[in-house]
């Protein structure tokens, strides 16, 4: 018998028309378990029914921990494990963009994503490190055009080579605005060690840690 059949109507609702499944907010750990068994039986018919469903094949990403319209600050030492993910996730339907300084580790197998390289050296899907509002408008552009949205940003220390830390925050802050009115996620990746406590604390402030499952 499949463990799953149908998804019971009344775990969907209509808000901000967007389908959202409704499970309590002090429940998350059911939330990422349920997802999570449906990720688990992904091969069986009746399952791969439901996740054929773009709305619901979406909130896969909550059986890893993501939250829609939510920052996350992901440590260097997790950094693995997030990349192991993402070719998962771009196969939900997910559009990725991907704001890096090195190209080592970086999935190949990304089936929706847009790679930019930060870097000095000029050529297609390039960013100059100082031009930290082409960057900004690049990633909030993306957000705006494309639905479901997961911006991982890997090169902020680099960023800050060339930027002081109150700009490259004011821009952070900047698509984090976006991220929370278009419901898209935004993925910082970066070395605690690198900055004082305070500007770890102002980095962090409306993100949530994420270091792995």
């Amino acid at each position: 018998m499949p463990i799953i059949k149908h998804l019971n109507r009344a775990l969907m609702t209509k808000y901000a028309n967007r389908d959202f499944i409704i499970l309590d907010e002090l429940t998350k750990n059911f939330r990422r378990s349920f997802m999570s068994i449906l990720l688990s039986h992904k091969d069986k018919k009746s399952v791969a029914k439901i996740l054929s469903i773009p709305r619901i094949a979406k909130n896969l990403i909550y059986a890893y921990d993501f939250e829609w319209g939510r920052t996350f600050i992901v440590p260097t030492s997790a950094k693995d494990e997030l990349y192991k993910i993402l070719p998962k996730i771009s196969d939900w339907n997910v559009q990725i963009f991907m704001a890096i300084r090195e190209r080592a580790g970086v999935p190949k197998n990304l089936s929706n994503a847009k790679i930019v390289w930060i870097t000095d050296i000029v050529g297609k899907d390039r960013i100059k490190p100082h031009n930290l509002t082409i960057l900004t408008d690049s990633i909030i552009r993306f957000i705006e055009e494309n639905e479901h949205t997961f911006i991982v940003v890997d090169c902020i220390e680099y960023l800050l080579l060339y930027n002081d830390f109150i700009n490259v925050l004011r821009n952070i802050e900047l698509i984090n605005s976006y991220v929370m009115e278009h419901n898209a996620i935004l993925i910082i990746i970066t070395d605690n060690e690198a900055y004082t406590t305070k500007e770890y604390s102002l980095l962090r402030r409306y993100a949530i840690e994420w270091k792995g499952v």
